[in-house]
């Protein structure tokens, strides 16, 4: 079973040095002032962090109009706004890794992002700039930045979509596969998400992981937790130990602490370039004790689980 919880939970006390272990005795400071920002001209008052998140959640997907829009586009525009779209998002998935292991420092990151870069959509942009200019903490501007991901990537999955219903009928230059993810201006592969291949047909089982938020998995000792990094199969098992185990069989151990994982050399578990889907800084995963271990997504092309195991449900 997986819960989605509050990534200040886990990430909020860490220390300036990350290899030291993040103990239950953490403290984490729950006193988060109010906030009062202004969208389309109206006044909204929040009193707490999980009142703003759940205000927001339905901001994550896009609007019916854009959807329509999109419909139009031929897919040389398509292409090029999903490169767009894959600028905006790294530069914030940058900003994210970097604020949840040194926190504090949020709201002068996003203050070095030309507000004019965020999307307008459900007033996106609106409400970035009202959080900014109100000083909120960084727990709301967090909590903004991830819904604010998530619903790039809700973009993405609809230009996708319409890209992989039109395919066929529209002659497009073949985008190159395996070209590295971070590596070239723009991720690669902006296509080849195992959602929409096979001819467009979603054959995808498993559910992303919400960006950017920390999510608990739970395993009975000696079961493995299956997961998808990008499009690549791997598990997690505890034996005598967490371990996690790649398509190739080849076993990680994990320590009792954050750990990175990704193409970069920099990761406490650096994958090799043969992953070419998997973003240079993916996932975290902490293991948390014998049957619950959490991950934190930071990639491009996702990290999923299956639906039968996901509870979505947030626990801010």
């Amino acid at each position: 079973m997986i819960t989605s919880i509050d990534t200040d939970q886990i990430l909020g006390a860490r220390r300036a040095d990350r290899r030291k272990s993040v103990g239950s005795e953490a403290h984490i400071d729950t006193n988060v002032d109010d906030v009062v920002i202004t969208v389309d001209g109206a006044v909204f008052r929040f009193d707490s962090v999980d009142g703003f998140s759940a205000a927001i959640e339905g901001r994550t997907s896009i609007p019916t109009h854009l959807f329509a829009s999109l419909s139009k586009l031929d897919n040389a525009t398509l292409t090029a706004l999903a490169q767009t779209l894959k600028k905006e998002e790294k530069v914030l998935i940058d900003v994210l890794e970097r604020t949840l292991t040194s926190p504090g420092n949020l709201g002068t990151e996003i203050n070095r992002i030309p507000l004019a870069s965020f999307r307008n959509d459900h007033f996106w942009r609106e409400i970035i700039i009202s959080l900014s200019e109100f000083h909120a903490s960084d727990s709301y501007l967090q909590t903004a930045l991830v819904k604010y991901l998530q619903f790039l990537n809700s973009y993405q999955e609809i230009v996708r979509l319409i890209y992989a219903l039109t395919a066929k009928d529209k002659a497009t230059p073949a985008l190159d596969e395996n070209r590295d993810v971070d590596a070239a201006p723009y991720e690669t592969a902006l296509f080849d998400v195992l959602q929409y291949s096979d001819a467009g047909r979603m054959v995808n089982p498993y559910r992303r992981l919400p960006q950017g938020e920390a999510v608990t998995l739970h395993a009975l000792p000696g079961h493995a937790i299956n997961l998808l990094l990008a499009k690549y199969s791997f598990e997690l098992i505890n034996d005598n130990g967490w371990v996690l185990i790649d398509s190739r069989n080849r076993r990680h151990c994990l320590a009792n602490d954050l750990n990175y994982v990704g193409r970069g050399r920099e990761n406490d578990i650096a994958l090799n370039s043969d992953f070419h889907n998997i973003s240079r800084k993916h996932v975290i995963i902490h293991p948390l004790d014998d049957s619950s271990i959490v991950l934190i997504d930071l990639s491009s092309h996702g990290t999923f689980a299956p639906p039968r195991q996901v509870d979505m449900q947030s626990s801010h």
